[in-house]
């Protein structure tokens, strides 16, 4: 029931702020670290994607970490700015074996056409309390050692189909 009134309240509160925003909510008592914040294209296929190029961004318990975009509507957060860490660089995948990593704005211009995929996760310290990946394709809902993460699918408005918030939960269990 809990769950049920936080992602209700969430998503009332964040409604009047859409654009692609990509939230991810630590509740949890415990440290996370997101290894990969992945995209994919919005066109049929898989190619190009891009994954962040910064290392682990660690979301303190209690704390959230945000990817938004207000200059466009349509485009996916590739340079967003009011985080720590920032994430400078992507890496673009092109096909299975070819890839480059990209600066924020080259990626921005380049990435017009994507939309977040999935996270890789970890929980606790080195990722001793576990982890796993949340998103489109993946499980929508991750249980580890004293926590749990959901990932909820944007509700698309079809007035502004390009309009979407993308949510991702971590809670104690």
């Amino acid at each position: 029931m809990k769950k049920i009134i936080l992602i209700t309240l969430l998503s009332l509160c964040l409604k009047g702020y859409s654009q692609k925003i990509v939230y991810i909510f630590n509740f949890s008592s415990y440290n996370v670290q997101i290894a990969e914040i992945n995209t994919i294209t919005t066109n049929l296929g898989i190619y190009p994607s891009f994954k962040n190029n910064t290392g682990l961004i660690t979301i303190p318990a209690g704390q959230s970490y945000t990817l938004s975009n207000y200059s466009s509507s349509t485009k996916f957060p590739f340079v967003s700015v009011g985080n720590t860490p920032q994430i400078n660089s992507w890496i673009r995948r092109n096909s299975a074996t070819s890839s480059i990593t990209v600066a924020s704005t080259t990626a921005y211009i380049t990435g017009a056409t994507q939309k977040f995929n999935f996270i890789k996760f970890q929980v606790g310290t080195n990722g001793n309390l576990g982890g796993g990946n949340l998103g489109q394709g993946y499980a929508t809902t991750v249980n580890g050692s004293g926590w749990q993460a959901t990932y909820d699918p944007p509700i698309i408005d079809p007035l502004n189909p390009n309009l979407l918030e993308y949510s991702i939960l971590l809670y104690d269990n």
